[in-house]
């Protein structure tokens, strides 16, 4: 898929009603007229996401306190995300989409180069995830999946819509701070 058919600021966010890990229902319409940064991962196992779920989880007091609410997407199954990601008990939604539909409807893309970019250039994260005790484990989902985070308005449309470079790639928090 090319980056002619990304989203991008001002587009409509893609409309869901899914399920979460805890079974409850879920949909875009719940964050009418809230800030919402929908965040897709990798696989449940991915050392760089469970980092980047840490980080978020650091982060939620100070996001929330300024109004920002975070969901999370991931390719596993909800087993396997409640055996990995569960273990952090991560304070906001997370949906599991083994079926690819959001990752399609949010245009999310695939690489395998995004692999090696990541290993050569985010080895300082790789090293502070692996010390943190996330290692990569089952990997249900595709390896090459490039992670990307959309920082979605109360009137439900994208503000900045951002599509990782490589596996570990994410929105920087100046920037998700910028809008709050």
């Amino acid at each position: 898929m090319g980056n002619m058919n990304r989203l991008k600021p001002g587009d409509s966010a893609p409309k869901f009603d899914v399920k979460d890990l805890s079974g409850n229902r879920l949909t875009l319409e719940d964050y009418r007229g809230k800030k919402l940064l929908l965040c897709f991962f990798r696989f449940a196992s991915c050392p760089y996401c469970n980092l980047r779920v840490h980080d978020l989880i650091q982060r939620i007091p100070e996001l929330r306190s300024q109004g920002l609410y975070v969901v999370a997407v991931f390719q596993s199954p909800a087993k396997t995300i409640q055996k990995y990601v569960g273990k952090q008990q991560p304070p906001f939604p997370i949906i599991p989409d083994q079926n690819g539909v959001l990752y399609e409807s949010y245009k999310l893309e695939t690489s395998w180069k995004g692999i090696l970019l990541a290993l050569l250039f985010r080895f300082g994260d790789m090293m502070r995830a692996l010390m943190m005790g996330f290692r990569p484990g089952s990997i249900d989902g595709h390896l090459g999946q490039l992670p990307g985070e959309f920082l979605i308005g109360e009137e439900l449309t994208i503000l900045e819509a951002y599509y990782g470079n490589d596996v570990g790639d994410y929105l920087p928090f100046d920037i998700i701070e910028s809008y709050l």
